[in-house]
C-alpha cells in the first residue's frame, strides 16, 4: 500500500461494471485533461460486525481499478465508529487500510460523523492520516476537502466557521486562477436549514464569487444531483458501501461518479453495476414531486367526542408531473393495526398536473387508536412503479403534551460499561425519582442542574438535544400532569430516541432500554388516568446522537387537558 500524508494517497480502488469502459481513451491525459472519482459512506454496515468493509465498498474498488481515473476523492463514513476502544478503533482503520491497499490509485479521504465523533477519535485520526481539513492541485484545478465534523467549540458542529472558514477564504484567493476550483465535505450542508448551518448565508456566497465548479457530498446514502445555484453544481453521493435505506428511484443504489475534465469543460457521469448513469437520473425536482404526492396522500382525521371512532377520510391524490401517473391504495392488515378500513384497495388514473380526492372510512375503539394505521400507496408511470410509500394516518388535534418541566443531564454511565447490559446510570434512582421539587438544584456532572420549562415542537417532539449538555452518555427527566375529570382508561403512546421509563401517579408502567431514533407511538400501553390530576414522570436515556420524545394520550372524548 502506498500512503502519502501529504496528500492523503493510497493506493487502490473499483466497482463492478458491466460496461466496457477504453482505459486507453479514459487515460488519455494530456495537458489539462483528467478524470477523478468521487464516492462516499463507503463504512461497515454494522451490527454485529463493525471492523469489515463492505462488498459493495470492494465491488466499487474493482471496477473503479478498471477505469483508472487519476485519483479518488471518499466523502467520508469511511470506518462505523462511534466506540470508546481505541483497540477497536484500530482495528477498524486496519481493515479501512487494508481494503483501500486494491485501489490502483491515489486516495483523498474526508472525515464524516463516524469517523471523528470526539477528541479521542480525532487524535487517532490526526496521528494516522493528517489534518482533517486541506487542500491539493491537479492539472490545473484545485480540490479543497472541508471538515463538516467539527464539535469544537460547542456548536460547530455543521458549520465551517472560525480557523477553517479564515483558512478557506485564504486558499480561495491564493488558487483564484486555477482552472477549475472543487470542494468536497460529508454533509450535504446546502440541504441543511439555515438555522442548522451556515453555508447558504456564508459560505456559497464565499464559494460563488471565487467560481468554485462543485460541491461534493455524502452522508445521506443516496445519489441526488442537487439543483445548481450561481454556476455551482451540488452532488450528494453517498452510495459508496453502506447500508441503502431509501428506494432506487429515491438514489438508494450503489453506485460512485466519475468526473472528467478538459480544461475548463467539465463532465460528470453516475456509475453503478450495471452501468453508466446521467447525471440526473434522480434529481432534486423529482424527488420534490414524489414528495409532493406523499404528502398529499397522508390521511388526516378529525375525531369527533365518542367511545368509538368512525370518520370518514379523504386523500388528496396530486400528481405535479407533466404525464399520467396512476395511485394504487392498499390497506394491509399488517400496518392496520386494530383500525378497520374500507375500501380495502382501489386505483386512481390522475391526469398530468392535476389532483383528485378518494375517500375511505376508519374506524376503531377508543382505546386501541394507538398506534395510528398506515396505508401502502404505489404511484405508477408508463407502467412503471415510481413510488412505493405507506403513509400514516394524521389525527387533526394530535393529542401530544407540549408543556413539560425538564431536568438533566445525569449520568447514563454507558461508555466504558457491558454493552450487552442495560447501562447503570438507566436503573440508578437520581433525585428526581426520590422527590419532585421544581425549586431545588442538585449536583450532576459537575455542575448545579435544575428544573425548568420547556415546549415541544409543532411535531409534538421535545428535542433534548438542544436543551442539555453535555448530550452523550446522560440521562434526563420530563415532568407533566394530566387532568382527568373522571377515572379512564386511555392509550399511552411514546417515541423516544433513546430508551425510556414512564411512572403515572409514582407507578412503573413503562421500562425499555434500547438505542433507537425516535418517532411517534413507538410504544403503546394501556393506562388508567385518576380524577384530577395525574402526575406524568419520563426519564428519557441518550447513547449518542439524537435525543428527545414524543408523548400523547388517546383523548378521544377530547375531555383531557
Amino acid at each position: 500500500m502506498f500512503f502519502n500524508k501529504k496528500i492523503k494517497g493510497i493506493i487502490g480502488l473499483g466497482v463492478l461494471l458491466l460496461v466496457a469502459f477504453s482505459t486507453a481513451a479514459i487515460g488519455q491525459q494530456g495537458g489539462m485533461n483528467f478524470h477523478f472519482v468521487v464516492l462516499g459512506d463507503t463504512r461497515p454496515h454494522g451490527g454485529a460486525n463493525v471492523i469489515t468493509q463492505p462488498k459493495e465498498f470492494k465491488e466499487n474498488i474493482r471496477a473503479i481499478n478498471l477505469i483508472m481515473p487519476d485519483f479518488v476523492i471518499d466523502v467520508g463514513d469511511l470506518i462505523h465508529g462511534y466506540i470508546e476502544d481505541e483497540e477497536l478503533i484500530d482495528k477498524e482503520w486496519d481493515d479501512f487500510d487494508k481494503t483501500v491497499a486494491m485501489f490502483k490509485i491515489p486516495l483523498h479521504m474526508v472525515i464524516g460523523n463516524h469517523d471523528v465523533w470526539n477528541k479521542k477519535s480525532e487524535d487517532i485520526y490526526r496521528k494516522r492520516y493528517g489534518d482533517l481539513y486541506y487542500s491539493f492541485d491537479h492539472k490545473g484545478s484545485h480540490f479543497i476537502v472541508l471538515d463538516s465534523e467539527e464539535f469544537s467549540p460547542p456548536g460547530a458542529m455543521d458549520y465551517i466557521k472560525g480557523e477553517q472558514l479564515n483558512w478557506l477564504k485564504r486558499d480561495l484567493e491564493e488558487h483564484k486562477d486555477a482552472n477549475n476550483i472543487f470542494v468536497f465535505l460529508h454533509k450535504p450542508l446546502w440541504r441543511f436549514s439555515n438555522d442548522e448551518t451556515n453555508w447558504n448565508t456564508e459560505v456559497h456566497p464565499l464559494l460563488a464569487r471565487y467560481k468554485v465548479r462543485a460541491v461534493f457530498a455524502g452522508h445521506w446514502h443516496v445519489y441526488e444531483k442537487s439543483f445548481a445555484r450561481d454556476g455551482i453544481e451540488y452532488f450528494i453521493t453517498g452510495g459508496g458501501g453502506a447500508e441503502i435505506s431509501e428506494s432506487r428511484v429515491m438514489g438508494g443504489f450503489y453506485h460512485f461518479m466519475l468526473v472528467s475534465v478538459r480544461d475548463k469543460e467539465v463532465e460528470y457521469a453516475v456509475i453503478e453495476p450495471e452501468g453508466v448513469k446521467d447525471k440526473n437520473i434522480v434529481t432534486q425536482e423529482f424527488i420534490q414531486n414524489v414528495e409532493k404526492i406523499a404528502k398529499g396522500a397522508i390521511p388526516v382525521i378529525d375525531i369527533r367526542p365518542s367511545e368509538t371512532i368512525k370518520e370518514e377520510v379523504t386523500h388528496f391524490l396530486v400528481n405535479p408531473f407533466p404525464q399520467p401517473i396512476e395511485v394504487e391504495v392498499i390497506t394491509d392488515t399488517s400496518l392496520a393495526g386494530s383500525w378497520k378500513i374500507n375500501p380495502i384497495r382501489s386505483k386512481y388514473l390522475i391526469p398530468a398536473n392535476d389532483s383528485i380526492k378518494a375517500t375511505f372510512c376508519f374506524s376503531c375503539e377508543a382505546t386501541q387508536v394507538f398506534p395510528l394505521p398506515s396505508q401502502k400507496l404505489k404511484v405508477y408511470q408508463d407502467g412503471k412503479e415510481i413510488m412505493s410509500t405507506s403513509p400514516k394516518l394524521k389525527i387533526k388535534n394530535e393529542w401530544f403534551i407540549k408543556e413539560w418541566m425538564v431536568i438533566g443531564p445525569f449520568d447514563l454511565e454507558w461508555r466504558g460499561a457491558d454493552r450487552a447490559k442495560v447501562p447503570p446510570g438507566f436503573d440508578k434512582v437520581y433525585p428526581p425519582e426520590k422527590e419532585i421539587n421544581l425549586k431545588k438544584s442538585y449536583s450532576s456532572l459537575g455542575k448545579k442542574v435544575s428544573w425548568f420549562k420547556c415546549t415541544a415542537d409543532e411535531r409534538g417532539f421535545v428535542n433534548l438535544n438542544k436543551l442539555f449538555e453535555p448530550n452523550d452518555d446522560v440521562i434526563a427527566y420530563a415532568l407533566a400532569y394530566v387532568y382527568a375529570p373522571k377515572r379512564m382508561k386511555v392509550a399511552l403512546s411514546l417515541g423516544s430516541d433513546d430508551g425510556a421509563k414512564i411512572w403515572l401517579n409514582d407507578k412503573l408502567v413503562f421500562r425499555k432500554h434500547i438505542g433507537r431514533g425516535a418517532a411517534p407511538d413507538q410504544d403503546v400501553m394501556i393506562v388508567t388516568l385518576e380524577p384530577g390530576w395525574n402526575k406524568l414522570l419520563l426519564k428519557i436515556e441518550e447513547m449518542y446522537g439524537q435525543w428527545g420524545f414524543y408523548l400523547r394520550f388517546s383523548d378521544t372524548l377530547g375531555v383531557l387537558r
